[in-house]
């Protein structure tokens, strides 16, 4: 039989089941929904205690430009004016804060350690483990980001997207950048993908 008859992927599968289990006990997940406004994205991000040293990691996407991984030392963190912001996310291994507009609406979802539990202040959350009884198999992997250091431009650079903004607040002897994920799934299917942090990709001998 062809493993990926029906969508299903048993080789996966196989992978899942050595995973550690996860659950409502490990894990938080909340998520809610919001009309946008400039003043209510950067409500929330005050409701998550952001910038917070647990989740020194940031990108910023507007609609004219987008700030690649950025840290929290920076003078300005958060962007001043959230009026066109599109999409954000806020990491660390404290916890990992997604913020998507779609139109006039605010998605937000935060993965996170099991001690934060309680729901923002003044927003209203739904808890992913209310309609999700099952665990989840947990794995981490890293993926690799665009771009090399390219120290003759004093800056970041990948031919195949030139005109990007890759100019991420790593250490100075970074040649590449990769991204420590979690990735939370259920009979093969990823349910959740939580970012912990950038790190520094091997170079080859």
């Amino acid at each position: 039989m062809n493993n990926h008859e029906n969508g299903v992927n048993f080789s996966d599968i196989i992978v899942e089941m050595s995973q550690p289990l996860i659950g409502s006990n490990q894990l938080t997940v909340l998520g809610g929904k919001e009309t946008f406004s400039a003043e209510r994205a950067q409500a929330l991000l005050t409701a998550w205690r952001i910038p917070r040293s647990d989740m020194p990691w940031a990108v910023w996407e507007f609609l004219s430009e987008m700030t690649p991984i950025c840290r929290a030392n920076r003078a300005e963190f958060i962007p001043t004016d959230l009026t066109y912001l599109e999409r954000a996310r806020v990491f660390g291994n404290g916890g990992d804060l997604e913020l998507r507009r779609d139109g006039e609406r605010l998605f937000w979802r935060f993965i996170g350690e099991p001690g934060e539990q309680q729901t923002p202040l003044g927003f209203a959350a739904n808890n992913y483990w209310d309609k999700h009884t099952e665990h989840l198999h947990q794995r981490e992997l890293t993926a690799l980001l665009w771009g090399e250091r390219d120290d003759s431009r004093n800056t970041w650079y990948e031919a195949r997207v030139g005109a990007a903004n890759l100019n991420y607040e790593v250490p100075s002897d970074w040649k590449r950048v990769r991204l420590h994920l979690i990735e939370y799934s259920r009979a093969g299917v990823v349910e959740l993908v939580r970012w912990l942090r950038p790190e520094q990709e091997p170079m080859e001998d």
